[in-house]
């Protein structure tokens, strides 16, 4: 079955130039419209994907040693020299169960809280790492 297609034929020369002008304006419009809306590489930058905050404790140096800084406090007068290098093995031990336990992203926020809450959120911390620091005392001798 065949379907006769109609033609239609427009022999005016100012009505043939309405619809040239007409399928011109459309085609103008189309081509800005799909120009306008689609990025281009040269112009449209592609947003970079952050890439992943790292889970390894080898990326984060300065957490340790801000750790370490805060667990040994200043160093006072009457601290003798084996004093100090207990208190800094206990450090050091309280830190790797912080490692072996935390990832460093979930440490950093714990200790962000901490430090917001202020007195009480270094009591919550230690309270639940009770268990970790008391191991940390018996192999170092030292008590906080």
């Amino acid at each position: 079955m065949q379907r006769n297609a109609s033609i239609i034929s427009i022999s005016t020369p100012k009505t043939s130039m309405k619809i040239f002008n007409a399928i011109a304006l459309t085609g103008i419009s189309v081509y800005s419209s799909i120009i306008l809306t689609s990025p281009l590489q040269a112009q449209t930058p592609r947003p970079v994907a952050p890439s992943p905050p790292s889970n390894n404790w080898k990326d984060y140096p300065k957490t340790e040693e801000g750790f370490m800084q805060g667990c040994m406090g200043k160093l006072s007068v009457q601290e003798t020299t084996s004093q100090r290098q207990t208190k800094q093995k206990f450090c050091q031990c309280a830190f790797s169960s912080y490692k072996a336990r935390y990832t460093p992203l979930v440490f950093r926020q714990i200790n962000g809280w901490a430090n917001k809450i202020g007195k009480d959120g270094v009591t919550l911390v230690n309270v639940m790492m009770s268990p970790e620091l008391e191991i940390c005392s018996t192999q170092t001798g030292f008590r906080p």
